[in-house]
């Protein structure tokens, strides 16, 4: 009944906002068809009564509309000086100050409804983020847009927030960084309409709260309005809360789903740039699956290409960086490069965790393909 009630008054709203906008613009368009009118009249009384071309006429009319009156000339018969005392001393200035005001009015009019989220942007080839996290909104949506404005290929992609979290403003910080809302519920088709999100280049929902399995119901319910309206289901990643509801998720054909992970907005931003490598990072979070693991070896000046092929040939696992002497771990060294350590990161499957001494034996032969 409640999210009934809401879509209808929303719809009202809408009507309301575009009720008044038609009228403003109306008022707008009728003063300066007013003042047009006025001007050429003018005018050609100027052309008529003062026998002045029309170039002269026109800036003879211009200088008094805008009571600039540079005096180089001006209207010398009677009958000039009542039309210009009657079509612009009594008419004219007051239609022109009234068409400014209106003008002005409908700019900061415009202004305010797009930092209130009011604003349809009209966006196309941007990136839509639906609803805002409970806790620290504002922290996470700076470092996720940062992260993205940090790959090359999306440096310059409009972001547009769908929330209802922001009534008056997004923060300074967020508005500095590019970003744009729409203040609207992402259970209104009419606001996936107003960020125009069947031409977004990609969509990013979020778990509501991060903490409560009741989200992904409601990102259930988004995902599914998302397939009724035919969006390409690659270009959409979706939080889940509880791992047992990703299976619902995939059934609808979103494959790109990752738990919420509020501290590290990276693993949002590999989904986005690098689909896949999301699931990667989502293991090194958990101790299920493949994920992590130290273990103490002795290594000495051995090159980092023989130690992760022998791991791998011995079917243990991947190595991924080494400890160096000041207790740092080194990712990803140069092939070549000779390493000395007591400790190794390496990528197990936890259905077969090595031990320190398999993986100790393991370095301390050649590669098959050297044998």
């Amino acid at each position: 009944m409640l999210p009934r009630l809401h879509t209808i008054l929303s719809k009202q709203r809408r009507k309301a906002v575009y009720l008044r906008d038609h009228a403003v613009g109306f008022s707008i368009f009728k003063s300066f068809a007013f003042l047009l009118v006025i001007l050429i009249i003018h005018a050609f009384f100027m052309t008529l009564f003062e026998a002045l071309s029309w170039g002269d006429a026109i800036w003879l009319t211009l200088t008094t509309a805008t009571t600039v009156g540079y005096g180089d000339i001006s209207a010398t018969t009677t009958e000039g000086r009542w039309a210009t005392a009657l079509l612009l001393y009594c008419g004219g200035i007051f239609v022109l100050a009234n068409f400014a005001g209106e003008y002005l009015e409908a700019r900061n009019e415009r202004k305010s409804r797009m930092i209130k989220g009011q604003w349809n942007w009209n966006m196309k080839n941007h990136i839509v983020i639906i609803n805002t996290p409970a806790h620290g909104g504002d922290r996470f949506f700076q470092m996720l847009i940062k992260q993205i404005r940090n790959d090359s290929n999306y440096a310059d992609t409009p972001v547009q927030i769908l929330t209802r979290q922001y009534p008056s403003a997004l923060p300074r910080e967020l508005r500095d960084l590019g970003v744009v809302h729409y203040h609207g519920s992402p259970d209104d088709d009419e606001s996936f309409r107003m960020v125009n999100i069947t031409h977004a280049r990609h969509v990013i929902v979020l778990s509501k709260n991060e903490h409560e399995r009741l989200s992904d119901a409601l990102s259930y319910d988004i995902i599914s309005r998302l397939a009724d309206l035919n969006i390409d289901k690659k270009r959409v990643i979706v939080e889940c809360v509880e791992d047992s509801n990703r299976s619902r998720f995939h059934r609808l054909g979103f494959n790109t789903v990752i738990r919420p992970i509020r501290a590290y907005p990276e693993v949002l931003v590999r989904a986005l740039v690098a689909p896949g490598s999301e699931q990667l990072l989502e293991d090194l979070f958990t101790h299920n699956g493949a994920h992590p693991r130290r273990y103490q070896v002795e290594i000495n000046n051995q090159s980092w290409s023989d130690i992760v092929v022998n791991i791998m040939q011995s079917g243990l696992g991947t190595a991924m960086s080494y400890i160096n002497e000041a207790g740092e771990a080194v990712t990803n060294p140069e092939a070549d490069e000779k390493i000395t350590t007591r400790a190794l990161i390496v990528m197990v499957n936890s259905r077969s965790l090595p031990n320190d001494e398999q993986i100790t034996l393991c370095l301390h032969r050649e590669p098959l393909n050297q044998q």
